[in-house]
């Protein structure tokens, strides 16, 4: 456990400036919107050296890996200038309190701080003139091979993994 809270402080921070607005990959209609939309994939879990697709329960529950998801690759929106991430239908993806779980809730505000960095780092923690972190945190859910995703480490959760999340289309237009 020692080891890989080691690796995950150790993992990339990444500085963007408040200023700094997000970039298209392609230059898709959400741009005149103010927004980016994108997919996420996972890098970082250990028995699965390639990347992995971000989903979704039915409920907003975002997962990697889970083989019976109902929407197997998410969508998500965040405005250009970084704050709160919308799913596809449009709830609001939150970090839940205790555990920071990452999920995306009916009639729920987002939580602001997410920025998207200059590689199409997914940051977390992105606010009042604070960096970001793009360290994810990923505990198996003993359902169907899925890991939920986490902000900080959960407390008790001994198999919980750090990963780092790409999106597929949007990266800070700054370099």
């Amino acid at each position: 456990m020692l080891a890989l809270l080691a690796a995950a402080l150790a993992a990339p921070v990444f500085a963007e400036s408040e200023a700094c607005p997000l970039g298209l990959v392609d230059k898709r209609a959400e741009e005149a919107e103010g927004k980016c939309c994108f997919s996420l994939i996972a890098r970082g879990l250990p028995s699965h050296p390639s990347p992995l697709t971000v989903g979704q329960l039915f409920d907003g529950q975002n997962r990697i890996n889970q083989s019976n998801l109902p929407i197997p690759q998410g969508s998500y929106c965040l405005p250009i200038h970084g704050g709160g991430i919308y799913d596809s239908k449009h709830r609001g993806c939150i970090l839940t309190p205790p555990t920071t779980q990452w999920q995306c809730d009916e009639g729920a505000k987002p939580t602001p701080g997410f920025k998207i960095s200059n590689n199409g780092t997914l940051l977390h923690g992105a606010e009042g003139g604070k960096a970001g972190s793009g360290t994810w945190w990923s505990c198996p859910t003993g359902d169907h091979g899925g890991w939920n995703l986490y902000s900080v480490p959960v407390k008790g959760q001994l198999k919980c993994v750090p990963v780092w999340l790409e999106a597929d289309n949007c990266f800070s237009a700054c370099q």
